[in-house]
């Protein structure tokens, strides 16, 4: 069973059915929370496999990101890493919202997330991911006349090609070229000027 925080509380529920819940040691003040960002840009040959891979580290509860910043460790609200494309720029980026007092471990969580991909990112996850994006698939094709996902990203028909036959390696080998917390960019909410 999976761990939930109740809405804006310093309690996670441990079990719906049965109402039963545990105090959390780190409540996340919401009047003092901070956006973290950090970002990379990546080559547009490797967005097939980073969509992959951010599927790895986030997609569901059970997710190394979620699971490890924000259920047992209470670091955040929320977690997430995404692909932006700006012109002919692709950039990655990973977004925690969380509380100033929390950076520094939320950093140490993040580090020990990413310097371990033979943990996290492993041949039961990489099936599951694989499962569930060829289920996406294959919704896809039921409704394409009325998608335009492939339309509004390219990428996602070339992840379709992909996610049959890729292999563990291959999702290390470009792994390895982003996914340390050192090759990010890291900027808050905090250091933007309207």
């Amino acid at each position: 069973d999976s761990l939930e925080f109740t809405d804006r509380s310093d309690k996670m529920r441990t079990d719906w059915k049965k109402d039963e819940s545990i105090e959390i040691e780190k409540p996340i003040d919401s009047e003092n929370t901070i956006e973290i960002i950090y970002d990379q840009v990546i080559e547009s040959n490797d967005i097939p496999y980073m969509k992959i891979i951010n599927s790895l580290l986030t997609s569901g509860l059970n997710s190394p990101f979620y699971q490890e910043i924000r259920e047992k460790r209470a670091l955040c609200y929320g977690i997430g890493n995404y692909i932006v494309d700006v012109g002919d720029v692709n950039i990655l980026m990973i977004n925690v919202m969380t509380s100033p007092e929390n950076v520094d471990e939320l950093e140490e969580g993040l580090n020990e997330i990413l310097n371990n991909k033979e943990k996290y990112l492993t041949q039961e996850r990489l099936d599951v991911i694989k499962n569930g994006t060829l289920i996406s698939k294959e919704k896809s094709e039921i409704n394409a006349h009325t998608s335009i996902n492939n339309i509004l990203d390219p990428n996602v028909n070339k992840v379709y090609e992909l996610i049959e036959t890729v292999k563990l390696d291959e999702i290390y080998e470009v792994y390895d070229k982003y996914f340390t917390l050192d090759k990010f960019e890291k900027i808050t909410d905090k250091d933007i000027v309207e």
